[in-house]
């Protein structure tokens, strides 16, 4: 490990944590799973696609809704705050 190259040891962080946002998913963690797919820049996409894989019950769909609108509306007011 301490002989890895630089582009390497990235990678493999960049899983765990790929991993750990996953594992966060699963869960029911929404939030934080979210927070950290966004750091990794995979973001919205591989949060719902992540729950078309897992299915949940009802009352898991609406903490998932809530944390895809919350997150939704963060990304909203960034994009329109970089306008002006």
């Amino acid at each position: 490990m301490t002989d890895e190259v630089p582009q390497e040891k990235e990678y493999r962080l960049y899983s765990i944590r790929n991993l750990y946002a996953f594992d966060l998913f699963c869960q029911h963690r929404f939030e934080d799973s979210l927070i950290i797919f966004t750091q990794l820049g995979t973001g919205l996409c591989c949060f719902v696609v992540v729950f078309i894989i897992v299915q949940f019950d009802i009352p898991e769909y609406e903490t998932f809704l809530i944390a895809l609108y919350a997150s939704l509306w963060q990304l909203k007011i960034v994009q329109m705050e970089s306008k002006y």
